[in-house]
């Protein structure tokens, strides 16, 4: 199937008119202007409460673990509420993930995110130095990371006035405190429950939403601050590029029995491609994210026919 660039743009045209929902408009932003989508949410926080929509749906799955929608909701319903409460999360307040890909990264970014804290996906790939700048280069009030993370900087804990939630990996022992003490299990944070009270804050589309850290190749890595717009415009554009080609080429049936859109996740979470196009991408529109604890080729292939894996979030290095 070949296409010339009349139809091309023909096609562009007709996504992008005005009464389509990728139209576009010049939009106003702390003292500039971009060209951006009009219907996209305005932040992560009308963003991330769209998804609650899409109720008994497969979301997350992880080793044995399934997670329906409304079972996500649930966990970041339980966690936003205590971190609100009793960690004191408030708007602006930086939050930081180190972890590996799991069911409970994606917990803690969406509840943290409708709490309106800055979200910071931190390399779980570094070492003791390169996490503890994160955490203090970005001034976390909470971190959220696994048993791993939490031993390697265990010796400079001291060093920075934040709480830890501590996931129990696979291979790590549970974590001690209770719930508002520096350091408290995160299945012990949510047996606390649901807090009354909560509510998400208004936030602005320009203000900030996450930090991502660049890979430091150069230096110590430097913090990239995404305003709150930029995801949802992100995923609108995405999602306009899977319309061109559902537009030039025609609707693609899912096949092998598959259900729903359902994507392998590979690639790391603090990575952009992981979070917005492994995650959040699947998350808008309702897809599942299938995760892995670390790749391997047979288990993949066993993952694509048990679960109907319908596309691969990864890159060629993880691949080959």
């Amino acid at each position: 199937m070949s296409f010339t660039t009349q139809d091309i743009q023909a096609k562009i045209q007709e996504l992008l008119a005005d009464d389509s929902m990728f139209a576009m408009q010049d939009i106003e932003l702390n003292g500039k202007s971009f060209r951006g989508f009009t219907h996209a949410a305005p932040n992560l926080v009308e963003m991330l409460q769209f998804a609650r929509g899409y109720g008994d749906k497969p979301f997350i799955v992880y080793e044995d673990q399934h997670l329906s929608y409304d079972d996500f909701y649930k966990q970041v319903d339980i966690l936003a509420s205590q971190l609100q409460k009793n960690y004191g999360i408030e708007k602006g307040d930086r939050m930081a993930i180190a972890m590996r890909n799991c069911p409970q990264w994606a917990i803690a970014f969406v509840a943290g995110a409708l709490c309106g804290a800055v979200m910071v996906p931190l390399n779980s790939w570094g070492k003791t130095d390169e996490l503890m700048y994160g955490i203090q280069d970005c001034g976390a009030k909470v971190v959220v990371c696994d048993t791993a993370r939490l031993a390697l900087i265990e010796s400079e804990r001291d060093k920075i006035a934040c709480s830890f939630i501590v996931v129990e990996t696979n291979n790590g022992e549970p974590a001690p405190g209770k719930i508002g003490e520096q350091v408290c299990a995160f299945n012990t944070v949510l047996a606390g429950g649901l807090v009354d009270g909560f509510a998400s804050p208004q936030v602005a589309s320009g203000e900030p939403g996450m930090i991502m850290y660049t890979s430091g190749s150069t230096g110590y890595p430097k913090g990239a601050v995404h305003h709150q717009a930029a995801i949802p415009q992100a995923i609108m554009g995405m999602a306009f590029l899977g319309m061109m080609t559902i537009g030039l080429e025609g609707p693609r049936e899912l096949r092998g029995g598959a259900e729903q859109e359902t994507s392998l996740l590979t690639v790391p979470l603090f990575h952009g491609t992981g979070l917005v196009s492994g995650l959040l991408m699947p998350l808008q529109f309702g897809q599942k994210v299938v995760m892995m604890y670390k790749w391997e080729t047979e288990r993949a292939l066993q993952l694509v026919e048990r679960e109907k894996i319908t596309g691969l979030t990864s890159v060629p290095a993880v691949i080959q």
